[in-house]
């Protein structure tokens, strides 16, 4: 039986029937009078359903990672002519390892359900001339999204499992067209106040750098541009954000080195079938950031960051996949600075939220949540949330009639998450066949700038016709500070919803737990949220409750019972400060000089 893995036709059988990999390979298949393809036979069943199941896969993930990155800072040492400790190779390489090492998890667990399955399995690949090496870390996130570096990847993994590969001819370059980022253009006005306020902090940088040479420099620090500079001013210099250098040698145009990727590649001697397929690929899939282009980006980070020498080097996200910054932030730990991470979107509720903060607690000496503790990680500590400085959360009612509704998108291929999201939009689409229809006639829905060709749009007009889209005319704080919904509904857990309830906002969130389970210490404040109505663990559950509240919504969301749990959440999750310039300098000033590190 034919098993085709990817959404590029070129690949599918001319007249044999098939089976899909899984439900990304064909986006559109949910309207079965529009598809009309009646060879395929089906899609594999999907081995990542059980969400208890899943923390399980997790845990094997994380555990894979560690032992991986083990083999490979030795290695890379030894390629290198170096020998830095495994902390520093675990700066550089912890979030790309954690993504590569999933990925070949969830197409291997998947090609075994098929030969389980599917007998005389054949996998459908493409010829393709050179396989593909990523430049550098973002370079593979961005690539494990598309077709055709998921039919390199799926097919490598088949004939390492002995299963049949049938290699088509390929034409053109082999992608498909899949949405283009379309970002909100700013306003002149906003463009020339966001240029002064850039301007004013290189200029106090200049002047305030030479009155303290020990200082907490910021990157990605999530705080709003303008409180960066009036930290950068009330500290003189001592908390600054970098001043970094221009450098247009950026890019990779190296010649692969092929004796450091068999080196890198070299089998080992390990019972973990597993572990041993993840050495066996590394070569091919490992970025030349890492490899050929290591020393000559080191260079260009020593360029970039000439001068910026730092006791403290706080960032929120440029630990997860800026391998310019990397250098730095390595050859700074190496150099004694005390790295600092922090939260960039909410709590990791979830156990795929859970692997993004094991790894940047490995990478960081402290890291700062949004007000929650966790007793098993001393490094966590609990501060005000960044994200949420300047957020209007004002005590007036919001006004108007429609309900904004927020959505998620995904890449088809799984990135960083093991997870179908075909099940994530069944939920959506049932939300919408159980809403009352005139209230949806109120609905805008707010969906990702990117669908990722999965037909968004297409599959809530075909239960809800006369749902209107948001036009992204406006940045999503800029619709909350407007106060013009009645509600706001989520169907998914992320930043958006924190933001929203912090801006106190009546609030609607559902998503299946036994898809997402929730990790064991955030389960009575969502136990809470459900008390209140806020929190619904089934699509029905939420559209009943907003087609019996919204003629009254404010009535039940500004009652004090409901703002008292809100509250409590808030302090926990999306914590606000009223003095944030004192909070945050007193914070940065308190943190301990000693890190003990492995």
């Amino acid at each position: 039986m034919y098993l085709v893995i990817s959404g590029l036709k070129e690949t599918w059988p001319e007249k044999e029937p098939f089976w899909l990999f899984h439900s990304g390979c064909c986006p559109d298949y949910f309207d079965k009078n529009k598809f009309s393809d009646k060879r395929i036979e089906g899609i594999l069943p999907d081995p990542f359903g059980d969400g208890k199941n899943n923390c399980l896969h997790y845990e094997k993930i994380w555990n894979l990672s560690n032992e991986l990155i083990s083999i490979l800072y030795e290695r890379l040492n030894h390629i290198h002519g170096v020998s830095k400790r495994k902390h520093y190779w675990e700066i550089h390489l912890g979030f790309w390892v954690l993504r590569y090492v999933l990925a070949v998890y969830d197409r291997l667990i998947r090609l075994e359900v098929a030969k389980t399955n599917l007998k005389g399995l054949v996998v459908q690949g493409l010829a393709i001339r050179e396989q593909v090496i990523p430049k550098d870390s973002l370079h593979f996130v961005n690539l494990l999204g598309t077709d055709l570096y998921n039919v390199q990847l799926i097919s490598s993994i088949s004939e390492n499992l002995s299963i049949e590969v049938e290699y088509h001819p390929i034409e053109g370059d082999g992608s498909l067209n899949d949405d283009q980022p379309i970002f909100q253009k700013n306003s002149i006005i906003k463009q020339t106040l966001k240029g002064l306020v850039n301007f004013s902090i290189l200029c106090s940088n200049k002047i305030l750098r030479f009155i303290n040479k020990e200082r907490i420099l910021m990157e990605s620090s999530y705080f709003p541009r303008w409180f960066e500079l009036t930290l950068n001013v009330f500290t003189l210099g001592k908390i600054s954000r970098i001043e970094k250098k221009n450098n247009t040698n950026l890019g990779s145009d190296s010649a692969l080195d092929s004796d450091a990727r068999e080196y890198l590649s070299q089998r080992i001697n390990n019972k973990d079938d597993l572990l041993s397929l993840l050495v066996q690929l590394v070569g091919v899939y490992i970025p030349k950031s890492f490899v050929e282009d290591f020393s000559k980006n080191l260079e260009i980070s020593k360029e970039i960051y000439k001068d910026q020498n730092s006791k403290f080097l706080f960032s929120t996200v440029s630990w997860i996949s800026d391998d310019i910054f990397l250098h730095f932030g390595a050859d700074s730990m190496e150099r004694g600075s005390i790295l600092l991470g922090g939260e960039h979107g909410g709590a990791p509720f979830l156990e795929r939220y859970n692997l993004i903060y094991k790894m940047e607690s490995v990478i960081s000496d402290y890291y700062f949540t949004w007000g929650w503790s966790d007793p098993k990680n001393p490094k966590a500590i609990p501060t005000p949330a960044n994200k949420l400085i300047g957020l209007s959360n004002r005590k007036s009612y919001p006004t108007g009639d429609s309900v904004l509704y927020v959505c998620a998108s995904n890449p088809r291929y799984s990135v960083s998450a093991l997870e179908d999201f075909e099940r994530y939009l069944n939920w959506q689409s049932l939300f919408f066949k159980t809403m009352n229809r005139k209230v949806l006639e109120n609905f805008i829905v707010r969906s990702h700038f990117i669908e990722y060709g999965w037909c968004i749009r297409e599959r809530i007009h075909a239960v809800a016709p006369n749902v209107k889209f948001d036009n992204w005319n406006f940045t999503f704080n800029e619709r909350l500070a407007k106060r013009n919904s009645r509600l706001y509904v989520f169907d998914y857990l992320s930043t958006t919803f924190i933001e929203c309830l912090a801006s106190n906002l009546p609030s609607v969130l559902f998503f299946d737990r036994n898809l997402y389970p929730l990790l064991d210490i955030f389960n009575s404040d969502f136990e809470m949220l459900k008390k209140a109505k806020i929190f619904h663990d089934t699509p029905e559950s939420a559209s009943e409750w907003i087609n019996e509240v919204y003629d009254n919504a404010n009535v039940w969301f500004y009652e004090k019972e409901c703002q008292d749990i809100v509250a409590e959440f808030l302090h926990k999750y999306g914590r606000r400060s009223k003095s944030p310039l004192r909070d945050w300098i007193n914070i940065f000033n308190s943190i301990p000089e000693d890190a003990k590190r492995a």
